[in-house]
């Protein structure tokens, strides 16, 4: 596969982030699946900015750690203690665990590679 272009990321990276924040608009349930699997989509784009030419196994492998970590985080309460005292924090750690979350954090890495591997252009072979 070819590497991946930061310039396609950066130009995704906000889209995922207002898809994100209006599917939170989204009633009950849906909000937060959709929320939850943008959210691993972002953490996916963001480390494929500073690792262009990463495997997708590799990013997907991060996503899930990172959202994971993110998510296991929010059980200590240091989270929801930050956000507190700064709100925009929420939009990046979260407030609350909930364990649902773990699951999403996993299946938006596959969504996130499924996309990256389906969307990227095959690397070119030449022959002279």
């Amino acid at each position: 596969m070819a590497p991946r272009s930061r310039l396609r990321i950066l130009a995704l990276i906000p889209l995922v982030v207002v898809a994100g924040l209006l599917g939170r608009k989204l009633p009950a349930f849906a909000g937060d699946f959709a929320g939850a699997l943008l959210y691993a989509v972002l953490i996916y784009l963001v480390l494929a900015l500073f690792a262009p030419k990463a495997s997708a196994v590799a990013l997907a492998f991060w996503t899930g750690a990172v959202g994971i970590l993110i998510e296991v985080l929010q059980a200590t309460g240091l989270p929801a203690f930050l956000a507190d005292r700064w709100e925009p924090s929420r939009y990046l750690l979260g407030s609350t665990f909930v364990p649902l979350d773990l699951v999403l954090a996993l299946l938006g890495a596959g969504l996130a590679t499924m996309t990256d591997r389906l969307t990227r252009p095959a690397r070119r072979n030449h022959t002279y």
